[in-house]
């Protein structure tokens, strides 16, 4: 299935060019998804940003967009995505939500992952959002994604509705720093599981059991994908 083949297209990109989208910037993070293409059965040669605009047109369901895997520290879990996507995709945006989602109840703003906004190839997601009338516009995101979240964050959430000012919606700076590769870990979507992680762990930033780290990690890419051969 396509998301699958996304992500192993990704990973191949990274391994042949020796090279991440970390410590690129402007138009060359989207030459990286545009640059390389592949044969994919009798279908027109596809590039990593053809194939994404694919997976959304065709499955009209902006979801997908989780599904894609860039190694790094703000980048959704990779997951091997076996046959109930849509059941999938559902625990997928609910892991990531839950690990990237937060609120700033001083400014009574609800913040968001990037991928909300735009993705690293540069598709503008929120339109992805309202096209498919999942959302009207971007206020819409609030109930959305409210849905998805651990108890302890809707609480903060209404918390913040509850001060008697309307809550806003801000989005995060993507952060492409290359996942390191002791942080690696596959992960079969039945296995993804928000609520084993415990709320200290949440807070702090872990992913499947896994402390994510901020600092940029140096080095050669092989490194980093290494653990997913």
């Amino acid at each position: 299935m396509h998301l699958n083949l996304w992500n192993a297209m990704f990973i191949h990109v990274c391994i042949e060019r020796a090279q991440h989208p970390e410590g690129l910037r402007g138009p060359d993070v989207r030459k990286f998804f545009i640059e390389e293409s592949y044969q994919i059965g009798g279908e027109k040669p596809a590039t990593l940003c053809s194939l994404e605009q694919r997976l959304v047109d065709t499955c009209k369901d902006p979801r997908v967009i989780f599904g894609l895997f860039k190694l790094a520290v703000s980048s959704p879990c990779l997951v091997i995505f076996s046959g109930d996507v849509d059941r999938e995709l559902e625990q997928v945006v609910r892991q990531h939500c839950s690990r990237e989602v937060f609120m700033d109840l001083d400014r009574g703003e609800m913040l968001l992952p990037r991928l909300f906004k735009e993705s690293e190839t540069g598709r503008i997601t929120i339109k992805d959002f309202i096209e498919h009338n999942l959302i009207k516009d971007t206020s819409g995101l609030i109930p959305w994604v409210n849905d998805y979240l651990p108890q302890w964050k809707k609480d903060e959430l209404l918390q913040m509705a509850m001060a008697g000012n309307r809550v806003a919606v801000g989005f995060r700076r993507l952060n492409l720093s290359l996942l390191p590769s002791d942080h690696c870990r596959i992960v079969h979507a039945a296995g993804l599981n928000a609520g084993n992680i415990s709320i200290e762990q949440r807070r702090a930033g872990f992913c499947c059991g896994f402390k994510r780290e901020t600092e940029s990690r140096t080095g050669r890419v092989r490194d980093g994908v290494s653990q997913l051969r």
